[in-house]
C-alpha cells in the first residue's frame, strides 16, 4: 500500500509541475497578448467583456460605428486599431499599406473565428477550409473561373438578365415603387445554377424565395451570435429562438443543395450514357466546363470525394456565387437610381457603343468598351462592398502597420472601413465614379480598394462576378430609367456576412421610349 501511495504521490507531483508550467506559459502568453493589444489604438475596455458593451446590437449601427471609428483613428494618425470581444483581440488595418503583410502572407490564411458559425452549413468547402486542404480545393476549382470561360458563361448571363428585365417590366409604370432586392437575388441564383451547377432553377419564375430567405436568416443569426457573447450561452441562444431559426435555415439550404446534386446527377448520367459531347473531347473549354460540379461527381464516383464533401462545395458556390453578386447588383441599381446624372452618362455610353436594341445579347468585347459603367460598378463596390469583413486568425506574431500583433489575434480585413477612410477617399459618403479614373487609381495604394480581398485568398470568382454585374446592369439601363424618392444615404448597409440594405432597394422604373 505504501508503495502505491508513493507512486500516486509522485504522479500527483509530476502532474502538478506539468500543469504549473502550462499555467505559467498561459499567463505569460495572456500577459503578452494584453500588452501588445493595448499598444494598439482602441477604446477603453471593461474587464471580461472588453468592448462588447460599446458595440451596437444591430448590423446597421455596427456599420456606422466601424466607419466612425476608422475616421476618428486616422484623424489622430493611426493606421491600425483594435477591439476586444471578451478575451479575443480583433485588429483592424485601416489602409492598404497596413494590410500588405497579412494579405500577401502565404502562411497566414486561416479564417477567423466568426466563420466557425458557418461550418454547420458550408462545412470545409473552399470558403472555410485552410492549409493543404484549401490549397488542393483552390487548385481544383480555379479553372472554372478562368478568363477563357467568360465567353462560355456570358450566354447564361444574357438569358437570365433578360428574364430579370421582363419580370421588372410589370412594375415599370413610373409610379409604382418596387423593391428589386430579392429579385436580383433570384436572377443571380439562376445564373450560378446554370453556369457552375449545370441546372435550370427558374428561381425568377418562383415567387417563393425560400432559399434566399433562408440565406438572409442564417446571415442575421450569424451576426447576432458573433457580436454578443451572451448568445454563446447555449440556454439563451435556444430560449430566444435563434437556435431554431438557425437550424431551420440550415435544413432549407442543405435540402436545396441536395436536390441540385440529385438533379445534376440524373442529367450527368443521361449525357454520359448518350455520349453527348458539345465539342472535341480534347477541347480545353469543354474540360473546363466540367471543372466544377461534373468534375466533383467524377471524383465521387472514384471514391475521392464523399457526398458530404461534394455537398459542401455546392453549398459554398451557391451561397458565395449568388448572394454576394446579388448585393453588388442591388447596390449598383440603388446608386444609379439616386444619381440621375451619373445614370444618364452611363446610358449614353451604352447607346454610343451598343446601339438601341434593348435585347441584343452582349459579348465580352461589348462590355470591355463600357469604361464608365465599369467605373460605376467599382464605385458601388467601394461604397457598398458585398463582403464588408474578411477575417484571418494569426498563427504567429506579425508586424502590421508598425505594431506587433500577437499570435491568436483575429485580423479583420474590412473593405467597409478602408473604403470609407477619409484620408484615402475624402468624400467617402458621396457616390463618385471618378474615384476610378486612371489618375486617382495611380495615387492610391493597390490595397486601398479590396472588394474581392487580395492575395492568396482573394475571391476566386471576381472576374465572373464583375462581368455578371455589368451584363445585368446593361439590360436594366437599356430598358428602364431608374429613380428613387428616398435620399441616397438613408439606405444604410448592415454589416452581416454581406452588406445588407436596410430599406431593401425601393425604386421606380420608367420604360424607355
Amino acid at each position: 500500500m505504501s508503495v502505491f501511495l508513493a507512486v500516486l504521490f509522485g504522479f500527483f507531483i509530476v502532474s502538478l509541475i506539468f500543469y504549473a508550467k502550462s499555467l505559467r506559459r498561459f499567463i505569460a502568453h495572456r500577459r503578452r497578448k494584453i500588452e501588445l493589444g493595448e499598444s494598439i489604438y482602441g477604446p477603453p475596455t471593461f474587464p471580461l467583456i472588453g468592448n462588447v458593451h460599446q458595440m451596437p446590437l444591430d448590423s446597421y449601427g455596427f456599420t456606422k460605428y466601424l466607419i466612425a471609428f476608422t475616421n476618428e483613428a486616422v484623424s489622430k494618425g493611426h493606421n491600425i486599431v483594435r477591439l476586444w470581444f471578451g478575451n479575443g483581440l480583433f485588429v483592424y488595418p485601416l489602409n492598404g499599406n497596413a494590410l500588405k503583410e497579412i494579405l500577401e502572407d502565404t502562411r497566414e490564411i486561416k479564417k477567423g473565428i466568426d466563420y466557425d458559425f458557418y461550418l454547420q452549413w458550408l462545412g470545409e468547402g473552399l470558403l472555410l477550409s485552410h492549409s493543404e486542404k484549401w490549397k488542393k480545393q483552390r487548385k481544383m476549382l480555379t479553372p472554372t473561373f478562368h478568363f477563357n470561360m467568360l465567353s462560355v458563361y456570358i450566354d447564361a448571363f444574357n438569358k437570365h438578365a433578360l428574364t430579370f428585365t421582363q419580370v421588372l417590366n410589370g412594375f415599370a409604370d413610373g409610379e409604382t415603387v418596387t423593391d428589386v432586392y430579392s429579385r436580383a437575388g433570384a436572377c443571380t441564383l439562376d445564373i450560378i445554377a446554370e453556369t457552375a451547377l449545370g441546372i435550370e432553377l427558374k428561381a425568377q419564375n418562383n415567387e417563393n424565395q425560400e432559399y434566399s430567405n433562408a440565406v438572409h436568416t442564417f446571415n442575421f443569426c450569424s451576426f447576432k451570435y458573433a457580436c454578443n457573447p451572451l448568445w454563446w450561452i447555449p440556454g439563451l441562444w435556444y430560449f430566444f429562438g435563434y437556435a431554431q431559426q438557425t437550424l431551420d435555415s440550415v435544413r432549407i439550404l442543405k435540402d436545396m443543395s441536395k436536390n441540385v446534386i440529385q438533379e445534376r446527377c440524373k442529367i450527368y448520367e443521361q449525357e454520359r450514357q448518350a455520349s453527348i459531347s458539345e465539342t472535341n473531347p480534347d477541347d480545353q473549354v469543354t474540360k473546363k466546363r466540367k471543372a466544377f460540379l461534373d468534375n466533383l461527381l467524377e471524383m465521387q464516383e472514384e471514391n475521392k470525394l464523399s457526398f458530404e464533401e461534394l455537398r459542401e462545395q455546392v453549398d459554398t458556390f451557391m451561397f458565395a456565387g449568388h448572394d454576394t453578386t446579388a448585393h453588388a447588383i442591388s447596390w449598383a441599381i440603388w446608386s444609379l437610381a439616386c444619381h440621375p446624372e451619373i445614370q444618364n452618362q452611363a446610358y449614353v455610353e451604352l447607346i454610343e457603343n451598343l446601339g438601341t436594341e434593348p435585347e441584343r445579347y452582349l459579348t465580352t468585347e461589348d462590355l470591355n468598351r463600357l469604361k464608365y459603367l465599369d467605373m460605376c460598378v467599382k464605385e458601388t463596390l467601394r461604397m457598398f462592398p458585398s463582403v464588408p469583413i474578411v477575417q484571418r486568425t494569426l498563427k504567429n506574431e506579425m508586424e502590421i502597420g508598425g505594431k506587433i500583433v500577437p499570435a491568436g489575434s483575429v485580423i479583420d480585413i474590412c473593405p467597409i472601413m478602408i473604403h470609407h477612410n477619409e484620408k484615402i477617399y475624402p468624400n467617402h459618403e458621396r457616390f463618385d465614379p471618378e474615384n476610378f479614373s486612371a489618375e486617382r487609381i495611380r495615387a492610391r495604394h493597390a490595397y486601398d480598394y479590396i472588394p474581392f480581398s487580395a492575395g492568396p485568398r482573394n475571391c476566386i470568382g471576381q472576374k465572373f462576378a464583375m462581368l455578371e454585374v455589368k451584363v445585368v446592369l446593361v439590360y436594366i439601363l437599356r430598358k428602364f430609367r431608374l429613380s428613387s424618392a428616398i435620399d441616397f444615404n438613408k439606405n444604410v448597409g448592415g454589416t452581416e456576412t454581406v452588406l445588407r440594405p436596410k430599406l431593401g432597394i425601393p425604386i421606380r422604373l420608367h420604360k424607355r421610349e
